[in-house]
């Protein structure tokens, strides 16, 4: 099993903010959990960056 450690990006009115997101599920995954935790629709996401992979 592979652990993705992601950095996403977010932006809306008031400014930005970056996260670190753990997924099991990828790239998809982080933007998944990031909009359904945030509540932000795919266009507030402007960057997302692996950062590193372990294997459990």
């Amino acid at each position: 099993m592979k652990i993705g450690i992601y950095k996403v990006s977010l932006k809306d009115d008031k400014g930005s903010v970056q996260l670190n997101i753990v997924s099991l599920s990828g790239k998809k995954g982080a933007k998944k959990q990031v909009m359904a935790s945030e509540k932000c629709p795919k266009s507030a996401i402007t960057a997302i960056k692996k950062i590193k992979q372990k294997s459990v």
